[in-house]
Formats: C-alpha cells, sequence, structure tokens
C-alpha cells in the first residue's frame, strides 16, 4: 500500500520521518523543507514488518534537532 509523509517546520530544515518498533528503526530519506518549511514522502508499506510503529518527523536547523511523534501508532498488517 502505498502512503504519503509530511514534515513541516522552518523552511530550509533537514527533515526526516521515523519509524519505530521496538529496538527496530526505519527511516525515510532527509530532505530539505522547501520554502514553505514542508517536505513530502510518497513510499510504500512493505518498507515495515508487520505491526505497530511509532512514527516521528525530526527537523534539525543551525544545530538544534526536534522531534514530533504520532499519538496513534502505524498499524501494517
Amino acid at each position: 500500500m502505498d502512503e504519503q509523509s509530511a514534515c513541516i517546520t522552518t523552511p530550509g530544515a533537514s527533515c526526516y520521518i521515523q519509524f519505530t518498533q521496538g529496538n527496530v528503526l526505519r527511516t525515510l530519506q532527509p530532505q530539505l523543507t522547501d520554502a514553505n518549511g514542508g517536505a513530502i514522502w510518497n513510499w510504500n508499506t512493505s518498507y515495515l514488518n508487520s505491526g505497530n510503529w511509532q512514527v516521528s518527523a525530526v527537523a534539525t536547523l543551525n544545530g538544534q534537532t526536534k522531534t514530533a511523534s504520532d499519538t496513534t501508532p502505524l498499524t501494517i498488517q
């Protein structure tokens, strides 16, 4: 199944999407946010094993890193 993830933050920040399941960590390739502070990833759920995954967006700019996590896990069946 195809999915889309987004990161909205300060323009020019480096951002990536992180998936965590127990001690397993997967990430989507980092992108620089555009002039509006947005970055979008199109990806396929076959990238992840079945189960519940915690999804977070991680943004870095000028040596500062901020993380925002979804409160609802992503369930892959």
